[in-house]
């Protein structure tokens, strides 16, 4: 299960009561190392091993912890995820007179500048996503926590008289499909060898067709 609201998530990890202070300094040294080993390393390069190692822990706090390494990497991408959602978020909290069309740049660079800190959190997420139910969930959880927020910011533009085409109904759907494309397209651009002027060409398209996409003229 993954909560937003808390920035949490179950899946993958041990059951067991929370507990406030040293064990909550030892699951974060485990994040942190994971996170740092995913920069240089591709995760299935990863091992149990290796995270405790760079952790200063033992193998068995891992399985303390978490299920696994697959939990565990999908415990840093949740993380990853939820600065890009909390970004989002912000940026359309930022300026409520501002449409939903006329934010779009500044999402799609909340974006763009995830992809560029956390890129290679999201390249070991989607290469675990076929075989991790838990990074699976982690992702769809990102498509629908974006289409909730544009959805939400296009139905209190319509509220304010603000023109924009397409049924209501399905604006929800819309929404989720765009953050979809984005992705996959942010995926492809990050996993080779590009330019700023190439992640500058990508944000001025995946602007484009967020504004055309959610209605806006």
């Amino acid at each position: 299960m993954v909560n937003y609201a808390s920035g949490s998530t179950t899946a993958g990890r041990r059951p067991r009561q929370r507990r406030a202070g040293r064990g909550d300094l030892r699951e974060d040294a485990l994040l942190a190392a994971a996170e740092d080993l995913l920069r240089e390393t591709p995760p299935g390069r990863i091992t149990v091993e290796s995270i405790a190692a760079a952790a200063g822990l033992s193998r068995s706090s891992v399985y303390f912890y978490f299920d696994g390494k697959n939990a565990v990497v999908a415990a840093v991408v949740h993380r990853g995820i939820s600065r890009m959602i909390a970004g989002i978020e912000d940026e359309l909290a930022a300026d409520r007179s501002a449409t939903a069309g006329s934010a779009a740049d500044r999402l799609i660079g909340v974006v763009v500048d995830n992809w560029r800190a956390y890129g290679f959190v999201f390249r070991a997420g989607a290469a675990l996503i076929d075989r991790e139910p838990a990074v699976r969930e982690v992702f769809d959880a990102l498509f629908d926590r974006t289409a909730d927020v544009l959805a939400a910011a296009v139905r209190r533009d319509r509220t304010r008289g603000v023109p924009v085409a397409g049924p209501e109904d399905s604006d929800w759907q819309r929404a989720r499909a765009l953050a979809c494309m984005a992705e996959r397209s942010l995926y492809l651009l990050f996993t080779r060898e590009h330019s700023a002027e190439d992640e500058a060409a990508l944000a001025d398209a995946l602007t484009f067709l967020l504004r055309r996409g959610l209605g806006y003229a």
